[in-house]
């Protein structure tokens, strides 16, 4: 990639994936990446779980409101499932509120630099946190803000501008097509 802009650009939520495995020095690099975020005050209350194991990966997707907006065909087959996970959380005995910008800057420097070595993403808010925190014992003092999936994409996705639609939706193909609202609709000079 040339810039950091052009990566932006070409960062898409990843739906489908290969079975290739994301390489354990990649993976520490993302969370390095996320580590080195801006933190408010600098109190770094975040605090990541990877998910490796192929039966926690599945029992993570189980709970997760996989591409909701074009489910049934949303889902898809364990072969193509993400390859990882990393859960993103909030140690409330450090910050017990107010860490969704924290979460958001470290996840976007982990998504990042994933995509640098060619592995997509996709953030997902829309999950059963109590039963993810469950699987992954994860203790009470933190706050599960949402699980990130990275492999290798195994489809495309593109945006195009849309001033009327807001649902992205998958082509016959299994490719991701996501409509953005045009510069000129969000964007006021004074």
């Amino acid at each position: 990639m040339s810039s950091i802009y052009d990566a932006i650009l070409k960062r898409r939520s990843i739906r489908r994936f290969t079975d290739e495995k994301v390489p354990d020095e990649l993976i520490t690099k993302m969370i390095n990446a996320a580590r080195l975020a801006p933190s408010a005050g600098n109190m770094q209350p975040l605090h990541y779980v990877v998910v490796k194991s192929p039966t926690l990966r599945d029992e993570i997707f189980e709970n997760t409101l996989w591409a909701g907006f074009v489910k049934p065909a949303g889902a898809p087959s364990f072969e193509k499932r993400p390859r990882l996970f990393v859960a993103v959380l909030c140690d409330t005995r450090i910050k017990k509120e107010n860490y969704a910008e924290d979460a958001g800057l470290a996840i976007e420097n982990m998504i990042l630099t994933a995509l640098e070595e060619n592995v997509g993403s996709c953030i997902i808010g829309a999950l059963n946190k109590e039963e993810i925190s469950r699987i992954l014992n994860i203790p009470a003092y933190y706050i599960l803000d949402c699980v990130i999936g990275f492999g290798y994409p195994a489809h495309r996705c593109d945006c195009f501008d849309d001033s009327n639609n807001i649902k992205y939706f998958m082509d016959e193909n299994e490719n991701f097509h996501v409509p953005k609202r045009p510069i000129e609709d969000i964007m006021t000079v004074l």
